[in-house]
């Protein structure tokens, strides 16, 4: 298929396949490694099948660390540039990118969308580990 965009001249735009495949589920605990081209978008989700006061999410960069993500969540759906329950664009010095979701409950379903920011400092594929 073909896909045609009309802007204005000097404007940015994103294009975002969305694959007709299921988006990977991450088991709490477990360690997810993949990697996000810049400009592209990944996705994993976890259900917590706990009660808790908070879950913590932990999605680090692996070695070089970066500041070539954007990291989206979404409660039941998946999220999008422009629709997103919490947004994290800044890693802690080690890489580390602490999602921190309040009150789960044991059936709700959370997908973390994984964005590869172009900043000129990320080579063609940043890897990332979701834990």
């Amino acid at each position: 298929y073909y896909i045609a965009v009309f802007a204005p001249m000097g404007s940015s735009y994103f294009i975002l396949p969305r694959l007709d495949q299921a988006v990977p589920t991450v088991r709490l605990g477990a360690v997810f490694k993949s990697t996000v081209a810049a400009s592209a978008f990944s996705q994993v989700r976890f259900v917590p099948r706990t009660i808790a006061e908070a879950v913590h999410v932990i999605v680090q960069l692996r070695n070089p660390y970066t500041k070539g993500l954007r990291i989206y969540l979404k409660k039941n759906s998946v999220p999008t540039l422009a629709e997103y329950d919490q947004v994290f664009d800044t890693p802690s010095a080690r890489g580390e990118y602490r999602l921190e979701i309040s009150g789960p409950q044991p059936d709700d379903l959370f997908y973390v969308g994984i964005f590869g920011l172009d900043l000129g400092i990320i080579p063609v594929g940043t890897f990332y580990e979701f834990r």
